[in-house]
């Protein structure tokens, strides 16, 4: 099935599970959550869903050619998410902004729709309690790129700056070595850093 993804375009997921679990009532739910929690008067006039994200997260995995794993950590890694995103963290004193993490395994082992899925398809789902550790690709450590920041950040710039294009270059600037994220141009490397400052501000 073909997805169009802004702001990366067009790309077709072939593999049956990856399809189902994107039509699955639980990835489904994520078009109602606002991304950044709040409404887009506060935040830049920018907007979009914690689906549009997850299938940004998705498309980077295949851009980049991860395994089948990885892809399905991409689009679960934010079904714990629930409205307000990360502005709930700080209405619950919660200043690391984990609540949603830590509360993965919670969230998961009482979907029965997603256990099934993933058990049709022999995926342990024990491997997605814990993204961090178990898949660095999507969020891995705070000081390293990963598949999550590097969409957020592209995804909020794109909405300021109207400019696919732009996004693509900077990707494209990408490769991976020694199981990490590395910008092969010193210039992009540092402009990404700007973005991601600025957004994070």
């Amino acid at each position: 099935m073909k997805y169009e993804i802004k702001p990366y375009g067009l790309f077709e997921a072939s593999e049956e599970i990856i399809n189902n679990l994107i039509n699955s009532k639980t990835i489904q739910r994520l078009k109602k959550i606002n991304q950044l929690g709040l409404p887009a008067k506060w935040h830049y006039g920018i907007e979009f869903s914690r689906y549009e994200h997850s299938l940004g997260v998705l498309y980077l995995s295949y851009f980049f050619n991860l395994d089948l794993n990885t892809k399905i950590a991409a689009i679960l890694h934010d079904v714990a998410h629930t409205a307000f995103s990360h502005v709930i963290d700080y209405l619950i004193e919660n200043y690391d902004e984990d609540y949603h993490e830590k509360n993965m395994k919670a969230y998961l082992i009482k979907d029965k729709e997603l256990i099934v899925l993933l058990m049709e398809n022999n995926i342990d789902i024990n491997q997605f309690y814990d993204m961090h550790n178990n898949f660095k690709f999507i969020k891995g450590e705070d000081r390293l790129l990963n598949l999550d920041r590097l969409d957020y950040t592209l995804r909020e710039y794109y909405y300021m700056i109207n400019d696919s294009k732009e996004i693509l270059k900077i990707i494209n600037d990408l490769i991976i070595i020694d199981n990490k994220f590395i910008f092969k141009n010193k210039q992009i490397a540092e402009k990404f850093i700007k973005i991601y400052n600025h957004i994070s501000e």
